[in-house]
């Protein structure tokens, strides 16, 4: 990429019933120049009011809407409209820390990566203290093995490692979704699709780990909580609820089928090989992590707090873990006066301060 030429990005949001959180995220998203597809299916058209409260900004923005739309076809529709060479996908309730997208195209020229998963934070706001998390610490370690196409697929499935909402090759998102779209009726609920969106990104590859903060989850509660409409209600069965189902049904065998024959195309390998590769190293892992109820939980070495009710920063330790408190008094770059390991620090650059501390200022004016 040549020197100040932009990034061939888009951004896709699929949103539903929360048009608040959707339109400040875009307004969010506005200080960038990166054009947006969003994929509604709320009850409503939210486009006038979009339109309205981001007609003074420069967004580039496709709106797209179909009430009620099942959760893979709106999708689907969106993805077809991005024509960028790459995409980044983000839920209405999160946020993309834009600033570093050109460092994940830059990596992904150098890689010719398919998938770059980055450092999620998980963010929260409690009487004016921002707190942040990191809860995908593991991906670094589960990431890897890229010399050998399933060595790199076993890896990444045992513990299976998160590829929802990252960065992404378009054309290898299209033909994931498209897979996922043509197996929707075998899913009842939302797990096996994780587990098919997940493989698939490691069975196209190459899959990366990237060591930069792409997205901030929010804390707003999962809208199968409490939305009632059918867009989202088809698709709350448990882990083992739609496994039992599947099963019952012979959908199971379907689904096993189809997530083989990709591979076999993907992997260049025959298609008994391949079934048994989707049974043995995608599947029976997952199982025997839901059996025991594992989840993929690594000790929080530190969280980071940022308030302008401190005077001064300090490092506080807990039971579980190490805070870091940062006052907002003093906006000023530096590192904490206690660091585990400087690799694993967050905010270890003076960037990816700045980039948190924007978010910051634009949370508490929003």
């Amino acid at each position: 990429m040549m020197r100040n030429q932009k990034p061939d990005v888009t951004i896709l949001i699929p949103t539903h019933n929360r048009a608040n959180l959707l339109i400040r995220n875009l307004e969010w998203l506005s200080m960038s120049s990166y054009p947006i597809v969003i994929a509604d299916s709320s009850n409503h058209s939210n486009s006038e009011e979009i339109y309205k409260r981001l007609s003074n900004t420069r967004i580039k923005l496709k709106y797209l809407h179909s009430s009620n739309k099942d959760y893979y076809s709106k999708i689907s529709e969106a993805a077809e409209e991005v024509t960028s060479q790459y995409m980044v996908v983000c839920p209405d309730d999160d946020y993309i820390l834009w600033q570093n997208i050109e460092h994940f195209h830059s990596y992904a020229l150098e890689t010719n990566a398919s998938t770059i998963c980055g450092r999620d934070l998980k963010y929260s706001n409690k009487d004016n203290f921002h707190f942040f998390e990191e809860n995908s610490r593991y991906r670094r370690f589960c990431i890897r093995d890229h010399s050998s196409k399933i060595d790199h697929l076993t890896a990444g499935m045992n513990p299976i490692v998160c590829t929802y909402y990252q960065f992404y090759k378009t054309r290898t998102f299209k033909d994931i979704w498209k897979l996922a779209e043509e197996q929707k009726s075998s899913m009842p609920g939302n797990k096996f699709v994780e587990i098919l969106f997940r493989s698939a990104c490691f069975i196209n590859g190459p899959v990366y780990f990237y060591n930069m903060p792409l997205r901030i989850i929010g804390d707003e509660p999962p809208l199968r909580s409490h939305d009632s409409s059918t867009a989202i209600q088809k698709y709350t069965l448990n882990f083992w609820d739609e496994f039992q189902a599947m099963k019952a049904s012979g959908s199971l065998n379907i689904f096993i089928d189809a997530l083989a024959e990709y591979t076999s195309k993907h992997l260049g390998i025959k298609l008994n090989s391949s079934r048994i590769l989707v049974k043995d190293n995608i599947l029976k892992p997952m199982l025997e992590r839901m059996h025991i109820r594992h989840e993929i939980l690594w000790d929080q070495q530190y969280s980071v707090v940022f308030s302008n009710n401190f005077a001064k920063d300090n490092v506080k330790r807990l039971n579980s873990h190490i805070q870091v408190q940062y006052s907002l008094r003093n906006t000023s770059f530096r590192l904490p006066a206690f660091i585990i390991n400087l690799e694993d620090y967050i905010f270890r650059e003076k960037n990816q301060w700045k980039n948190i501390i924007d978010f910051i200022r634009y949370y508490e004016t929003t």
